[in-house]
């Protein structure tokens, strides 16, 4: 019943057109090859034996079923592609008319426990040779429907591709078989569904009765009982009796221990007649002369329902003489006494019994897998989180949205990606715990606050991107510089720069570095003067602006714009002020976005940043 349901959906999903496509993308060169989770195989000498196939094919035998606890030992054949050909008749987004020129299988897991392997080998090239085989052997522990996970790689011109596959192979339930009955699953992990059926069936005749005591506890005397469960570890012993009560009942003797009768001479010539609970005679013996008593007399007579009647009588030369009767059915015992006639009947009533005994076993689950985290857990797009097996540190499997992560199989598990992330952990026995999961949520970490290098001044490329509610630190050489908190930094000194802007809403951050030069010709007091002397505004502007400047002497000033990538935009020649101006630019013709105004006075370069709006 087991077999035959999930036999049904693994079957329901070979014509899926969906897994078919599937097959083709993650198999570029649709190759199906059974292997094991290690090389250290012990079931040599595979047999290949394929059907007529087209020379540039794609072929898999089918993956026999096997039993829990009963030996597998079955070879499987296949053909691997020379091209593309094949896989774009699966799927016509591969591209066909490519070479294929080398296949190598990196390994399978998922294998069911228990199972070896050994191919013929484990590099192929397809333009010499594309048969193959590989034998299963050993004994599987658990049952179940196993989606094993092959893993191989294939090149293809430069290409060289790394994909798996899914196949499933059924290991169906362990079965017993004992004189009396037959059970299917004997063995399991933590609980086990046992199914029995019964050897001695009755086929609706009458005369059967059965005790069955299934060791949890639950007793039945149905033929059939159906399934038990058994829900703690241990061993549970099965005992079972069949009764068969279908031959009648024999009267096999009729034992006459005393008579109150004789003859003139000697001793009475004794016979004996039995009749039917209708009257009628069925049975009647001839005078025994000078019969010696006690007698046994053989009758083997079946008996039915209701009362039959015995005569005792003499033989006499003149008639016959009544020693007496009794009456008996087939329940009858003991001595019947009628006067001087005592009688005792042999009434056989055989009755068959099967015993048979048998043991279930439930093996102990393991421990459950111990996260370190989990639950639902809400981390920044741009960073990672560290996820660890506290109680096991081998025969661990990670998986994340019902998918295995191949090769991640040690305790701790780098995450960087959303999803749902658990661990597996298989004992010695095949059994398997899984622990509880760690949803990984991901919150947008604002954008990377890229910054430009200017006249000794660092501002960030593009401020308006910000959040909402955000936060700036500045570092040098990974020290954090107090006080400085804004969009620009005036560098003093040469060396990595770092900008970390903090969304103060989700408490995510993200940071970029940049080298830059420090420019000492740059750096003055005068300079600091002229900045204080020149003023941008308004700030941010639609395109218009004025540059107020107010200097204590008459000098010569020179402007240029450039945008964020140190372009220049724009350049006006050399003009004299004296001592105040205001200039207006009009850059309404260029994108909106972050400039910088660079002002040459006097051979001094002073840098303000303007906002285009």
């Amino acid at each position: 019943m087991l077999k035959d349901y999930l036999k049904t959906i693994s079957k329901s999903n070979q014509t899926n057109p969906q897994k078919m496509k599937y097959l083709a993308n993650a198999l570029i060169v649709s190759i199906f090859i059974f292997l094991s989770l290690s090389l250290n195989a012990q079931c040599p000498g595979c047999v290949i034996d394929l059907p007529q196939l087209p020379a540039d094919t794609v072929y898999l035998a089918d993956a026999p079923d096997g039993e829990a606890g009963v030996y597998y030992d079955n070879d499987l054949s296949f053909r691997l592609p020379i091209t593309t050909d094949p896989v774009n008749a699966l799927d016509p987004s591969i591209p066909a008319g490519l070479d294929i020129s080398d296949i190598k299988i990196l390994a399978v897991v998922n294998l069911p426990p228990g199972l070896n392997y050994e191919p013929n080998q484990t590099d192929f090239d397809p333009n010499n040779e594309t048969d193959g085989c590989v034998r299963f052997c050993g004994t599987p522990l658990q049952s179940g429907l196993y989606e094993m996970l092959v893993v191989l790689e294939a090149k293809i011109s430069v290409l060289t591709q790394t994909a798996s596959y899914p196949i499933e192979i059924y290991i169906a339930p362990a079965v017993s078989t004992t004189d009396g009955f037959t059970m299917s699953n004997t063995t399991g992990c933590g609980e086990v569904l046992v199914e029995f059926g019964n050897n001695v069936p009755s086929n609706g005749d009458t005369g059967f009765s059965y005790i069955w005591d299934f060791g949890n506890g639950f007793t039945s005397n149905l033929e059939n009982p159906g399934f038990q469960i058994y829900d703690e570890p241990g061993t549970y012993f099965i005992n079972y009796d069949a009764f068969i009560d279908t031959i009648p009942p024999t009267l096999t003797n009729v034992n006459i221990l005393d008579v109150d009768c004789d003859d003139l001479i000697g001793d009475a010539d004794i016979f004996i007649k039995i009749k039917d609970p209708s009257g009628a005679t069925i049975f009647e013996t001839s005078p025994v002369n000078n019969t010696p008593i006690p007698i046994s007399i053989a009758v083997n007579l079946p008996l039915g329902v209701g009362t039959y009647k015995l005569e005792v009588r003499d033989d006499d030369p003149f008639g016959n003489a009544n020693c007496g009767d009794v009456t008996f059915n087939v329940a009858t015992t003991g001595t019947i006494i009628d006067g001087g006639l005592e009688v005792s009947f042999d009434i056989f009533k055989p009755v068959f019994m099967v015993s048979s005994t048998d043991t279930v076993v439930v093996l102990e689950l393991p421990e459950t897998p111990e996260l370190n985290i989990t639950g639902d857990i809400e981390v920044c797009s741009n960073e990672l989180v560290e996820l660890e097996v506290l109680n096991y540190t081998e025969y661990i499997q990670w998986y994340r949205d019902s998918s295995l992560l191949f090769g991640d199989t040690l305790p701790n598990l780098t995450v960087s990606l959303p999803g749902i992330y658990w661990a597996e952990y298989i004992d010695k026995n095949g059994c398997e715990v899984v622990s509880e999961i760690a949803n990984i949520e991901e919150i947008a970490a604002p954008g990377v606050p890229t910054f430009s290098s200017n006249s000794n001044l660092l501002t960030l490329n593009d401020s308006d991107n910000l959040p909402d509610n955000y936060s700036i630190n500045w570092y040098l050489e990974g020290e954090l510089i107090d006080d400085s908190t804004g969009v620009s930094l005036v560098i003093w000194e040469s060396g990595e720069y770092t900008v970390e802007v903090i969304d103060e809403d989700s408490g995510c951050s993200t940071s970029f570095s940049f080298g830059a030069a420090f420019d000492p010709t740059l750096a003055s007091e005068e300079v600091d003067l002229l900045q204080s002397q020149v003023s941008v505004y308004p700030n941010p502007n639609n395109g218009m602006f004025w540059v107020s400047m107010e200097f204590e002497e008459s000098k010569e000033v020179e402007f240029e714009i450039f945008d964020v990538a140190g372009k220049p935009v724009f350049i006006q020649q050399p003009i004299l002020v004296l001592e105040k101006r205001i200039q207006a630019f009009d850059i309404s013709n260029l994108p909106e976005g972050i400039y910088y105004l660079r002002l040459n006075v006097d051979n001094q370069l002073i840098t303000k940043r303007v906002v285009r709006m």
